[in-house]
């Protein structure tokens, strides 16, 4: 509330606070986008989605044929683009001091924005990986139902044991962190936290928490998801045109854009388990 009598002293924005931990602190990355992948995205060809084999070590008089695996496919990481805008009269701020906030705001927002992208993307056209893959992307398999927060941790990592056999990553929206620390299935490896197993935990505040069918959660239900690495490449500048150039001279106004160019791939598999939790308040 401000006095009646005085007009509010302006201060200096405050500081931004540490991003919250989240995709960028359990991905391979982000690591600079090549130039030629912001049209087209990545592709790498995966070294890691097959099984070891065992063989007998004696004689055998009728041994076994070895099984040669093949290349069965590449791994893709479709582009996308985030941004962040601001709109503003031309009085008021300097064009340095605009394009530092419209800067400082991408900053504040870049990773949910990534995270949103991650789990279903928020706009036509862009990543869609956890509830209905796109093309490229590993397919989405249905690991089943679990009727608590220890039940489904368990299938997840299951899962990842079977399809994977390495250290993989649990995506989870932020409400599920009390419920996964009480149920104990957490332990701190700072700057992760991850499974009594060794699998990184990550809560992203980006992640929309929808389905498989794009059902998204309830009061009692959560779906949860585990996958193989995930990559992340980026532009290694953030774009911002030169304010005069967007300046809207007719109308008086100043619109200031910041963007950048990304690309996500999953290795090997993604499987989602729906969890039953305890309902909001219980």
């Amino acid at each position: 509330m401000t006095s009646p009598l005085l007009p509010p002293f302006e201060v200096p924005t405050p500081a931004q606070p540490v991003a919250s931990y989240g995709l960028f602190e359990a991905a391979v990355g982000p690591v600079n986008m090549p130039p030629h992948a912001i049209g087209g995205g990545t592709e790498f060809v995966p070294e890691v989605c097959v099984d070891g084999r065992v063989y007998p070590a004696l004689c055998d008089a009728t041994p076994p044929v070895k099984t040669f695996d093949v290349i069965t496919g590449r791994t893709f990481g479709p582009p996308f683009v985030v941004y962040t805008t601001l709109n503003c009269g031309s009085q008021g701020f300097n064009w340095t001091e605009l394009e530092g906030r419209v800067r400082r705001q991408f900053a504040a927002g870049e990773q949910r924005a990534v995270e949103r992208a991650f789990w279903g993307g928020d706009e036509v056209d862009t990543p869609d990986f956890l509830h209905d893959a796109t093309v490229g992307t590993p397919t989405v398999t249905n690991v089943g139902v679990a009727a608590s927060v220890p039940a489904g941790i368990a299938l997840l990592e299951q899962f990842l044991a079977d399809c994977y056999g390495l250290p993989g990553i649990i995506h989870a929206r932020p409400r599920l962190a009390a419920h996964l620390l009480g149920a104990q299935q957490l332990v701190q490896a700072p700057p992760k936290l991850k499974t009594w197993r060794g699998n990184t935990v990550v809560f992203g505040d980006g992640y929309s928490g929808n389905g498989i069918a794009n059902d998204p959660p309830t009061s009692t239900t959560e779906w949860v998801y585990a996958t193989g690495r995930v990559f992340i490449w980026r532009s290694e500048d953030v774009l911002v045109p030169p304010p005069r150039q967007t300046m809207n001279r007719q109308a008086n106004q100043r619109f200031l854009l910041a963007e950048r160019n990304y690309a996500l791939a999953v290795e090997c598999c993604i499987g989602a388990v729906e969890i039953t939790i305890p309902a909001t308040g219980a």
